[in-house]
């Protein structure tokens, strides 16, 4: 009778089904004692017995994650328990819990991303070292764009620092937050100034105007290229958040979508080429502000920044 009526539950129904069977009941209450002679009931798997069980109806009640009780020895009751409480919210992320009911996302507080926040405000900033780092890259990637070696390729992006500022604008911008946008926004247009400078003159030292394979590949972006863009922006605004990730791995994968095309969108210009450049540029600022978007989307979802904010 009950698996018919499970089936009937299934199916598409003009009307709710009013019948249930007659060993089905239903008790409409905030509170519910239940009394008889040595109940045997189990909670978490664990058995009990009582001669009372009184049931209560807690408004907004928290539910515990990552909570588990273990016995030594379910046949002694005087055996000892251990909670594991590694799991639960403390802090401020306990206050910040219990204030209101909990939210369908998460939301990361002071504690959370008070680190963070300080390692983007340095990166965001123009220094010695990334530029440095950044004509090191763009000349090795060079190098092997007319060599036509993956492996030199792979070396400049590496090497590359780009996706410092660019993880630093993009918190900036889900969190409103004017200044490091402002000194983001620089640093990423002076790395791509120098790289493009740079490039264009090993392109002009270099008495070769040859079409290589890895040249050819980056003029003309596709939806893969959009994808690789999207993928890396989640991939750096992740292992920003999360201090367990190498921050180099989402660093490959940033230098994948950039580095390469912005060299030869140098190369472009040392040719005097409008049709290189054109596309390479193209695809390095589709990838660029698809790194940047999705990135914001991710710190946004990862509850580093309020709706509210992220709205302006």
């Amino acid at each position: 009778v009950l698996l018919w009526f499970f089936i009937r539950s299934l199916w598409p129904q003009k009307k709710p089904i009013q019948k249930t069977p007659s060993f089905i009941g239903h008790i409409k209450a905030s509170k519910l004692t239940i009394s008889s002679e040595k109940m045997e009931f189990s909670i978490d798997g664990f058995k009990h017995e009582a001669e009372e069980i009184n049931l209560e109806i807690q408004k907004q009640a928290v539910i515990l994650k990552q909570v588990s009780i273990h016995s030594h020895s379910t046949d002694d009751p005087n055996s000892k328990k251990t909670l594991k409480i590694e799991g639960l919210p403390k802090g401020e992320t306990r206050k910040e819990l219990i204030k209101r009911s909990l939210p369908i996302l998460p939301r990361a507080n002071a504690e959370q991303f008070e680190d963070l926040f300080k390692v983007l405000r340095v990166n965001s900033k123009i220094s010695t070292p990334f530029m440095v780092m950044m004509v090191l890259s763009t000349l090795i990637a060079t190098f092997g764009l007319f060599a036509n070696s993956s492996p030199v390729i792979i070396g400049a992006m590496i090497l590359a620092p780009i996706i410092s500022p660019i993880v630093s604008f993009s918190m900036g911008m889900v969190r409103y937050d004017v200044t490091m946008l402002k000194k983001g926004f620089v640093t990423i247009t002076a790395g791509t100034l120098v790289s493009l400078a740079f490039a264009a003159t090993v392109s002009i030292i270099i008495p070769l105007k040859i079409m290589t394979f890895e040249i050819e590949a980056r003029l003309s972006p596709t939806l893969l290229d959009m994808g690789i863009a999207v993928s890396s922006g989640i991939a750096a605004a992740y292992a920003h958040s999360k201090e367990s990730i190498a921050k180099s791995l989402a660093g490959v994968a940033i230098a994948v979508a950039l580095v390469p095309p912005l060299s030869v969108a140098g190369i472009g210009i040392g040719w005097w080429d409008w049709q290189v450049f054109s596309g390479a540029i193209l695809l390095y600022a589709t990838n660029l502000a698809g790194i940047i978007l999705f990135a914001g989307l991710t710190f946004l979802l990862l509850g580093f920044a309020p709706f509210k904010r992220a709205k302006m």
